[in-house]
């Protein structure tokens, strides 16, 4: 800084250095004092009267009528002196219950329908404690003698509601619920059909025994599988020309043969072959136009295979051929 009414700086090397009063600009005689602990020293002078507010920008000290001042200590922890046995009393509480203590100096303890844990040893006069399930890990159980130092052939046994006397058996209820048992394959005897009845079904139906003692059988006309009936006519085949009557077997299907039926006007030639292997020829006639070849389930064709019926007119002049392919496809 400057000094007053100067230019000049003040340059020091060191904190300290410079010592600087505060004085009044007008009257350089009233200088600012400094107690020796650093307090600036306020030498306030009121009229006799004089209302004085202390006060800071909120709250206001109060004074009383005696002229002391309204102390209000805040302090939750005032250590005055040793608390003492004879002359102090102390009440322990959570805000709102006090801990009770009996006329002998013992404390009245409940659980208030919770649990106690007791780290030490505790003296009960109770003689029947249902604390939590014994554990053979931690808890040791004496068994006191009875009257008999070993129970004996004639002795019983009273476990619940359950009279137990030697080689009596036990009566077992499920109480309106039921009885679990764990094995799953009871060996308790072997069957017999003098006293034992067994149904044999698949789940769903029952197998029919009549009276006398024979299975009940169904015969049903219904072959399982799909019917195929595959019929092709071609008109006007050539004299010494041939046709093919093409059938290919369902994907994922077997297909069964029962007969080829072929027919014609005039003379003809008729061959069956199943996956390009001839398995049937024959030929009709004038008298005869129709050929029945019996397949009877003799060949069959898997998924995929054709079976070819070839017709070859056979007559001077062009005709009409037919064939038909019957069968059975199964998967």
């Amino acid at each position: 800084m400057a000094d007053y009414n100067s230019s000049l700086p003040i340059r020091t090397e060191n904190d300290g250095d410079a010592v600087v009063k505060v004085a009044d600009a007008t009257i350089p005689s009233q200088q600012l004092a400094v107690e020796a602990d650093g307090s600036i020293n306020v030498n306030a002078s009121f009229a006799p009267g004089t209302e004085v507010t202390i006060t800071d920008g909120t709250d206001t000290v109060e004074v009383n009528a005696d002229g002391s001042l309204n102390v209000i200590a805040t302090a939750t922890d005032l250590d005055i002196r040793d608390l003492s046995a004879s002359q102090d009393n102390v009440a322990i509480s959570d805000g709102t219950d006090t801990l009770a203590v009996n006329a002998d100096g013992s404390l009245n303890i409940t659980d208030n329908g919770g649990s106690i844990t007791v780290d030490g040893s505790v003296t009960v006069s109770a003689t029947d404690l249902d604390i939590r399930d014994l554990d053979s890990a931690q808890d040791s159980v004496e068994v006191l003698q009875a009257t008999h130092d070993n129970l004996n052939t004639n002795a019983n046994l009273q476990v619940g509601d359950a009279d137990v006397a030697n080689g009596n058996p036990v009566p077992i209820s499920d109480a309106g619920g039921s009885l679990t048992v764990d094995a799953t394959d009871l060996d308790i005897r072997d069957l017999t059909h003098v006293s034992d009845s067994v149904k044999i079904g698949d789940g769903t139906d029952f197998l029919a025994v009549n009276t006398d003692g024979s299975i009940n059988v169904v015969v049903s006309d219904d072959i399982p599988g799909t019917e195929i009936s595959s019929y092709q006519t071609t008109a006007s085949v050539a004299a010494g020309a041939s046709t093919n009557h093409d059938y290919t077997v369902t994907a994922l299907m077997t297909f069964t043969g029962h007969e080829v039926v072929a027919s014609g006007s005039g003379r003809m030639k008729v061959e069956v072959l199943f996956n390009g292997v001839t398995k049937f020829v024959a030929f009709n006639s004038t008298a005869n136009p129709t050929v029945i070849i019996p397949i009877l389930k003799l060949v069959k064709a898997v998924a995929g295979q054709v079976i070819r019926i070839t017709l070859t007119n056979n007559d001077n002049q062009p005709q009409n051929l037919y064939s038909t392919l019957l069968g059975i496809e199964t998967a």
